[in-house]
C-alpha cells in the first residue's frame, strides 16, 4: 500500500528508484519500521482467496473463541507489570485481531525498541502496530510536524527521517498528534492466534517478564 524497505541494506530509501538514500544512517532500524513514500491502492482478492476465506467462516465463531480466551489470559497473566493492557468496553465484544501492551516506560527503566529487540532475540514473534500516519514521509511532505516526544526516546525512528526527502518537516517537539506519538513510544504487539497453546502463550509471558527484568 505504498510502504517500501529497502531489501538488503536496514537505510532509507529513495520514494521512486528504490535505493537507499546516503548518508548512510549507523544506527540500526528496527524491525518494524517502514516509511509511506506514497499512497497505495484497494486491492480486491482474486475467487480463490474469496473460496479460502468462505471456507473459514464455518470456524470463525471457534476461531474468536479462543482468541477472546488468550487475550483474557494476557490480562491475568500480566498484572502487576510496568505496562497496561487493552482496555475494552464492557457493552463490546472484541475480535481480538491484536494484541496491544502499552508499556510504562518511566516505570520500566527501559525504551519499548530494547523490550522488543529483547524478545525478538529470544524467538518471540512481537510487532509494533502501527507507525503514526502523520509521521510518514508522504504525509510529511503534506505539512504534517512530528515527534512531539523530542529526542528522548526511540531515537532511533527520528535520526532514520532527518535522511529522508521529506526530513525539512521533521520538527521535534512540535508534533501535531501527540497521543499517537506517545502510543507509538510504548506500543508493543505480543503473539496471539487460535492455534496458539496455553504453554506458548506462557513462554511469551516469562521471557516478557525477562525482558523488564534487564
Amino acid at each position: 500500500y505504498g510502504s517500501k524497505r529497502h531489501p538488503d541494506v536496514h537505510t532509507p530509501i529513495h520514494p521512486y528508484s528504490n535505493t537507499p538514500i546516503p548518508p548512510y544512517t549507523h544506527t540500526p532500524i528496527p524491525s518494524y519500521y517502514y516509511e509511506q513514500i506514497d499512497l497505495g491502492h484497494n486491492y480486491r482478492m482474486t475467487d480463490i482467496q474469496a473460496a479460502l476465506g468462505l471456507s473459514q467462516l464455518s470456524k470463525l465463531d471457534e476461531f474468536g473463541s479462543r482468541r477472546k480466551k488468550l487475550a483474557q489470559r494476557y490480562d491475568q497473566l500480566l498484572q502487576g507489570l510496568p505496562m497496561s493492557t487493552p482496555w475494552q468496553h464492557p457493552d463490546c465484544d472484541s475480535a481480538w485481531h491484536l494484541y496491544v501492551i502499552r508499556l510504562n516506560i518511566e516505570n520500566a527503566g527501559l525504551s519499548r525498541r530494547q523490550v522488543f529487540d529483547y524478545l525478538r532475540e529470544k524467538g518471540i514473534g512481537v510487532n509494533v502496530h502501527y507507525i503514526p500516519l502523520h509521521t510518514q514521509p508522504y504525509y510529511r511532505g503534506m505539512g504534517h510536524r512530528a515527534w512531539s516526544m523530542g529526542q528522548k526516546q526511540e531515537n532511533e525512528t527520528q535520526r532514520v527521517e532527518r535522511q529522508t526527502p521529506n526530513a525539512r518537516c521533521y520538527t521535534p517537539g512540535q508534533g501535531m498528534f501527540t497521543e499517537a506519538e506517545k502510543y507509538y513510544q510504548e506500543a508493543i504487539t505480543l503473539p496471539l492466534f487460535p492455534a496458539m497453546s496455553d504453554e506458548e502463550q506462557g513462554n511469551v509471558i516469562s521471557v516478557f517478564r525477562e525482558a523488564l527484568q534487564q
